[in-house]
């Protein structure tokens, strides 16, 4: 009986290529003396190496390949690897963490090396018609870490036994039993597909690889079989170790053999139920018969002319076709060119032919005898029936395919939301927000136009469930005070208690004093298109930045604005927002991906220093606030903690909606929380330092709110929304 191999990869790419790097590299025989050597395979990862290891790693498996499939030259595996040990050991010397598997597959007949603690996991059939998980590395004298490849384990795979080879980390994510659920349930690609889709959405640093072994039966004469638990053992007791074979040796002849009480081990541990790994070495000869060959090419030939000749044919009286009717319409886009124009004055005589064709084609039909008139007549009503029949079936099935496609999705959304119904009970919050996204993905693509209220109730079921895990509370803000502006107010703060907006096209400031219940405004010299506006704790004076940099300072005891100093290190510096925090100043500068600490002077503030200490990408900034830490936002609602320079990890953690537009956020060394206004939501959302997601403030008032005052301690925020001002409690 002959085995044909079959293998499935995956590979996923992590964010960090120095942390994880995967290599993954499968060879398919292609010519005779390839396919004699059968597939060679490689799983490889490196953790926290540098670019030098990556292509020394790389370098090292494509030797090993182009050593195996050598032309004319038997090489075996075994004497390939123990050339690389002997050649390799720096790789194992520097500081990255290798985890590899090289291999061979030749039929069902299997041989690899490892090193490290890659994955080799073997789902094999038992008596009982079930699938049972073997480890197979574990089987292995792992005590010997000298050499680059310490052990070499052969063996042989049966048609109903499956091989998964991958890296370490995938044991993270998938046990062995979830692993040998999905990959004996369905085919091998499905499975492939499911572990790349799953793996894929995990976001981390990890780069994942594998593949999945199967092999086929193909049928051959009758020969016996090895059915016993022996063929199990061989596939651990060929395992030799590299001090003896794959490294050098006093005595390069020599191999040693597991001994009888390392077997017995083995067989202690495996006693029964253990897949067919059979040993049956069957060649398969084949005989050409010339003549048989010769009557082949014959026919081949003859059908091959026929088909090119009837091509030839019809290729050319479409074309004639073709051409007759462009000519056709040339003609009479030529004789209606002729009758618009008068050209030649040939109107009149085109139009008296027109005329005498039409009275030729009504003589015609009227001496036509009755019985041709109805043939005629029936042929042309048949002809229009068969043609609006056609269209009417056509947009028939149509409809059904609509409709169809439309249950289809229905049903899928109404398992996802059942199996988000039973997530929230176990608080699987992970699995609702995934669900959550999947289902919004496919209600965007759902025809609603027949089906309104069914739509309407999917929606309503999802926004419940939404609203549960997203904790969104529904607030009833109370409005302070409505502006008669110009334009749109564009940001808001507290001063003592007088509340502080201003535009950001226009030079004009405007105060409301919360006690009296007055509006007054200023105008601030050298201040058209404010776009930030800071108070320090202090609450002694108020700094307004403009889109040039500039700064502009309000005293609260003289009520004056007055133009202030502050540069910048970079030329080209255009900061979007300000902060300040212990007397000092903090601009963020998101053109040159930097942070500016500005300390103050008489007249206002210093050039600055550069505070960010390694390259950290600020692009699309939009405001910063401290906390001893110090949080910068991005347009796309990404959150950057940085820590003396330097950034830190921070995510936050099951929100729905995810962030995707944000404008401001909020914090301070006595304040307990972080506050992130959500322009587009139109939502206030509250988060610990740790990136939980505390509640999400939202209210059908809200139309586009752009900026906040927080009162923590209180308990109350003020939020700018259009040109009113509400207050709103926390």
């Amino acid at each position: 009986m002959h085995y044909q191999t079959k293998l499935k990869e995956f590979f996923i790419e992590g964010n960090d290529q120095e942390k994880s790097h995967v290599l993954l590299h499968i060879t398919e025989p292609s010519t005779p003396s390839e396919i004699k050597k059968g597939y060679f395979f490689a799983v490889c990862e490196l953790e926290n190496s540098q670019e030098k290891e990556v292509v020394k790693l790389q370098n090292i498996i494509n030797e090993i390949e182009e050593s195996y499939y050598e032309e004319d030259v038997d090489n075996s595996l075994e004497e390939i690897l123990e050339k690389i040990n002997q050649q390799n050991l720096l790789l194992l010397k520097s500081g990255a963490t290798l985890n590899c598997i090289v291999g061979t597959m030749i039929g069902n007949e299997l041989v690899f090396s490892c090193h490290g603690e890659p994955l080799a996991w073997l789902f094999y059939k038992t008596k009982s018609d079930s699938h049972s998980f073997m480890d197979l590395l574990k089987q292995g004298d792992d005590t010997e870490k000298k050499q680059l490849f310490s052990q070499l384990i052969q063996g042989k795979i049966t048609s109903k036994d499956y091989l998964f080879i991958g890296t370490k980390h995938i044991n993270n994510y998938f046990s062995p039993d979830r692993l040998q659920k999905i990959i004996v349930s369905r085919p091998s690609r499905q499975s492939v597909e499911h572990l790349q889709r799953t793996l894929g959405e995990i976001q981390n640093n990890l780069s994942f690889g594998g593949l999945i072994i199967k092999t086929e039966k193909q049928e051959a004469p009758d020969k016996p079989q090895i059915t016993s638990s022996q063929s199990l053992n061989n596939l651990f007791n060929t395992q030799k170790n590299t001090a003896e074979i794959l490294s050098p040796s006093s005595i390069p002849k020599m191999r040693r053999h597991p001994d009888k009480e390392h077997t017995s081990e083995v067989l202690k541990e495996y006693p029964v139920n253990q897949p067919n790994l059979t040993k049956l070495n069957n060649r398969n000869q084949r005989t050409v018969n010339n003549d048989g060959l010769s009557k082949f090419w014959q026919n081949f030939f003859r059908i091959t002319w026929n088909i090119l000749k009837f091509l030839g044919k019809g290729i050319m009286w479409i074309s004639i076709l073709i051409w007759n009717i462009f000519a056709f319409i040339a003609k009479q886009l030529m004789l209606i060119f002729f009758v618009i124009t008068n050209h030649q004055n040939r109107r009149r005589n085109i139009i008296d032919n027109w005329s005498k064709q039409w009275q030729s084609y009504k003589n015609n039909f009227k001496h036509l005898p009755k019985s041709t008139k109805a043939l005629l007549l029936s042929s042309v009503f048949i002809t229009i029936i068969f043609i609006f029949s056609i269209f009417f079936i056509r947009s028939y099935q149509n409809k059904i395919e609509t409709e169809d496609i439309y249950q289809t999705k229905v049903s899928t959304i109404n398992e996802k939301l059942d199996t988000m119904e039973s997530a929230l009970i176990y608080g699987n919050e992970d699995t609702v927000l995934t669900e959550i996204e999947n289902t919004n993905n496919i209600l965007n693509t759902l025809e609603c136009k027949n089906h309104e209220k069914e739509c309407k109730d999917i929606k309503n079921n999802l926004g419940k469930i939404a609203q549960k895990i997203s904790k969104i509370v529904m607030v009833t803000p109370i409005k302070i005070v409505s502006f008669n502006a110009s334009s749109t107010l564009w940001g808001l703060g507290k001063i003592n208690n007088t509340l502080i907006t201003y535009s950001n096209n226009a030079n004009e400031i405007l105060f409301y004093d919360l006690n009296t219940k007055n509006t007054n405004a200023e105008t601030a010299p050298n201040t058209k298109g404010i776009i930030d506006l800071t108070i320090p704790k202090e609450n002694d004076y108020a700094l307004f930045l403009t889109q040039e940099g500039n700064i502009a300072k309000y005293n609260p005891e003289n009520k004056n604005v007055e133009t202030a100093v502050i540069s910048y290190p970079n030329e080209n510096s255009s900061p979007t927002s300000i902060f300040s925090y212990n007397r000092k100043i903090y601009s963020l500068d998101p053109i040159n991906n930097q942070i500016y600490k500005h300390d103050p002077i008489q007249n206002g503030f210093d050039k600055g220093m550069p505070w960010v200490k390694e390259i950290v990408n600020l692009e699309e900034g939009t405001d910063l606030t401290i906390d001893g830490d110090l949080f910068a936002l991005k347009q796309n609602g990404q959150i950057i903690k940085l820590s003396k320079g330097y950034e830190e990890i921070y995510q936050i953690k099951k929100i729905y909606p995810p962030l995707e537009n944000t404008e401001k956020i909020y914090s301070y060394n006595d304040i307990q929380y972080l506050y992130v206004l959500d322009s587009q939501n139109k939502r206030l959302i509250i988060l610990d330092k740790e990136g939980n997601t505390i509640k999400q403030l939202t209210s059908e008032v809200f139309q586009k709110p752009l900026d906040m005052v927080i009162e923590e301690a209180s308990g109350i925020a003020y939020i700018l929304d259009g040109n009113t001002i509400y207050k709103i409690n926390l």
